[in-house]
């Protein structure tokens, strides 16, 4: 559903993106949860108070992704090393985002998309092969 300026009103997983890890599907949901709430605080196609936000999102991504290696080291997650470069990667590209935010003075709908997008491929491209992982341990039910 969008808003008539074409702006997402409010972002979702779909449920089959359940890791099954109550820890980490927690953090997913609260970074869905501060992007949406960048997509609330538009006013003309700016996020207002927009260092703020953006600040606050990556202390969020920051926050999820230590407690997420912290949780697949201590069941001796294999994939851990190229999940924990996945993430320095993401937090890089964040980094930079919230950096051109303020040269630029604004942060809009596409900005808040880029960090929706970053949590789609922490998910997909990462966390499925540690649910997959806890399945196949019987660590967490499929």
């Amino acid at each position: 559903m969008t808003s008539n300026d074409g702006v997402p009103k409010r972002l979702s997983l779909p449920d089959s993106w359940i890791i099954g890890w109550l820890e980490i599907d927690e953090g997913h949901q609260t970074i869905l949860r501060q992007i949406n709430d960048c997509l609330g605080a538009m006013d003309a196609g700016r996020v207002t108070g927009f260092i703020a936000r953006l600040q606050g999102l990556y202390e969020m991504f920051e926050a999820h992704f230590v407690e997420e290696e912290r949780l697949m080291a201590d069941v001796g997650y294999a994939g851990l090393p190229s999940h924990m470069a996945h993430h320095a990667g993401v937090l890089e590209s964040l980094a930079t985002l919230l950096e051109q935010c303020r040269l630029k003075g604004f942060a809009g709908p596409e900005d808040i998309a880029f960090c929706f997008d970053n949590l789609l491929s922490d998910i997909v491209n990462v966390d499925l092969n540690f649910k997959a992982f806890g399945e196949q341990r019987g660590l967490i039910s499929p």
